[in-house]
């Protein structure tokens, strides 16, 4: 009886209306949102475990946007803790940007342009959990997707102190990815 009635609702909405954003702005749409066949309900945890943002988004939006949104977040937190502080300690860890974020979901590092969908959130009021891990702008990434690791030849030779990077995959296991740093 109450989808019915929720579904009556949905008759009676615009396009324009039914919109994961304009559905999840609207107070009484909780329902609504959920028989929505876009909506995808976003968690990004940091390595902590703790959920550092949670939002309904559409399964279109890319990682990109997500990454966008939890600059935001991040910002939005910094200024509230500095008009806390009175200021006082507004320079102490500098932007999010800064330090680069990278959005992973099963051990693979996300490139922006993939979408919730691609991910494998199809819609209609799926969950998705993604992890979050802070990076250097000027990381290596190896074939599969990885932080590659840098080393230093050891071995008497040519090379000798020469910089390479080379997949951090375990031993045995590593895709063939090799680059010298210079």
């Amino acid at each position: 009886c109450q989808r019915v009635a929720l579904l009556a609702q949905l008759s009676r909405l615009r396009p324009e209306e039914f919109s994961v954003r304009a559905l999840g702005e609207r107070s009484s749409a909780g329902e609504l949102l959920d028989l929505h066949p876009g909506h995808v309900q976003l968690s990004v945890l940091s390595l902590a475990g703790e959920t550092v943002l949670r939002k309904s988004l559409d399964c279109a939006t890319t990682v990109a946007e997500v990454k966008a949104n939890l600059y935001a977040a991040a910002a939005k937190a910094e200024a509230e803790t500095e008009a806390a502080d009175g200021g006082a300690c507004a320079a102490a860890e500098g932007r999010a940007e800064s330090s680069g974020i990278a959005l992973v979901l099963g051990g693979s590092v996300l490139e922006d342009k993939a979408t919730l969908k691609d991910l494998g959130a199809p819609g209609f009021g799926c969950e998705l959990c993604l992890s979050m891990v802070r990076q250097a702008l000027e990381v290596k990434w190896c074939l599969c997707r990885q932080p590659a690791v840098r080393f230093v030849v050891k071995k008497e030779g040519p090379h000798h102190g020469r910089a390479f990077h080379r997949c951090s995959g375990v031993r045995g296991m590593q895709c063939p990815f090799f680059e010298w740093a210079d």
